[in-house]
């Protein structure tokens, strides 16, 4: 079983970064480093393979302790991202959708209802149980439009998507001090082939849970865009929404988190023409972020944003704050952003 776990993450990873995961791995556990002059780029990535390196071990005791720190002490990287939704993606991407095989989704169920059965009180265990099935769901699917999914296809995905809702439903009392507990029933809720899915409830009852975590307002809101059937309306109604569900402190930025999601999963550039974003609220929220967590990661991404709207001074000042400094920002490539950047600049 072991074998079978390192060729699934020797696929996306060389030998030398396996070494590098490695001692990153044990660095973050036993406490002897803060990654403090990491890039937010190259921090998330260590993270994420430092998960999936305990994974391939079989080292569930590390992997929860290392859940368990980051979600106890809510750390974040330099950009504001919580840690512990760093290592909830790294586990999502362990399950590859690119399979198609149904021998290597068997063999997967099989791995990950073994490590329940070994910690049933792991939260982890339960979680990698969803994003298995939910990850065979896709790859059965595709990632195409509703009418070039196959029949065989649909009903794959519609069964996995009922065995992730009995299972969350199930373990509720065990995962529902964990925040990816409601960020999945999100995801199910809004997959569900049921008409009265529960959506909206859980969406609701995950931001009052747990207000600051706004990975939660992120899911909810990527399953009100237009490609999910949604629309630009929808998704500023549940914008507004989400500010009066936030904490006083974090409501702006939330706004703006909001609208950063949907700028990486469906507008793109066209973000301010295409959605119904509220510029100058945006502002307000850009403001924040960049007053508790001025890394270049964000200021790079506001510049970007910015320059869509128009808003010179506003890109200016991010520019300013960001110097040479290029990590994050969504850009096309460095001659867009260097164009935007003389445009605000007047060069």
């Amino acid at each position: 079983m072991v074998e079978l776990l390192l060729t699934q993450v020797t696929n996306v990873m060389s030998f030398r970064t396996l070494c590098t995961a490695t001692l990153l791995g044990l660095v973050i556990l036993s406490g002897m480093a803060s990654w403090a002059a990491a890039s937010e780029t190259s921090l998330r990535e260590d993270i994420r393979r430092s998960a999936l390196l305990l994974l391939t071990a079989h080292d569930f005791d590390r992997l929860d302790a290392m859940e368990n720190q980051f979600l106890q002490s809510q750390e974040r990287t330099p950009s504001g991202k919580w840690k512990h939704a760093i290592i909830d993606d790294a586990i999502r991407d362990f399950f590859c959708m690119c399979e198609r095989g149904e021998a290597y989704w068997a063999s997967m169920e099989s791995l990950v209802l073994e490590w329940t059965k070994l910690k049933p009180q792991s939260v982890n265990a339960h979680v990698a149980y969803v994003h298995m099935l939910m990850q065979h769901g896709w790859s059965a699917r595709g990632q195409g439009m509703a009418d070039t999914v196959t029949p065989a296809g649909r009903k794959v995905f519609n069964d996995e998507i009922r065995k992730s809702y009995a299972h969350l439903t199930s373990h509720r009392e065990l995962m529902g001090n964990d925040p990816r507990w409601y960020q999945l029933m999100i995801a199910v809720a809004a997959l569900r082939p049921e008409t009265d899915s529960g959506f909206e409830e859980v969406s609701r009852a995950g931001m009052k849970r747990f207000p600051d975590y706004y990975s939660i307002y992120q899911m909810s809101a990527n399953y009100l865009l237009p490609k999910w059937g949604g629309s630009p309306e929808i998704m500023e109604a549940f914008a507004q929404d989400a500010i009066r569900a936030a904490p006083p402190r974090e409501a702006a930025s939330i706004y703006v988190r909001i609208y950063w999601n949907a700028f990486v999963n469906e507008f793109g550039d066209q973000l301010i023409s295409s959605s119904r974003i509220n510029w100058p609220l945006m502002k307000i929220g850009i403001a924040d972020i960049t007053a508790h967590y001025p890394d270049p990661y964000n200021l790079n991404t506001f510049a970007h944003l910015a320059c869509l709207a128009d808003d010179r001074i506003l890109v200016a000042e991010m520019f300013r704050l960001t110097g040479s400094e290029t990590d994050g920002g969504y850009w096309i490539n460095s001659e867009a952003r260097e164009k935007c950047r003389k445009w605000a600049l007047g060069e």
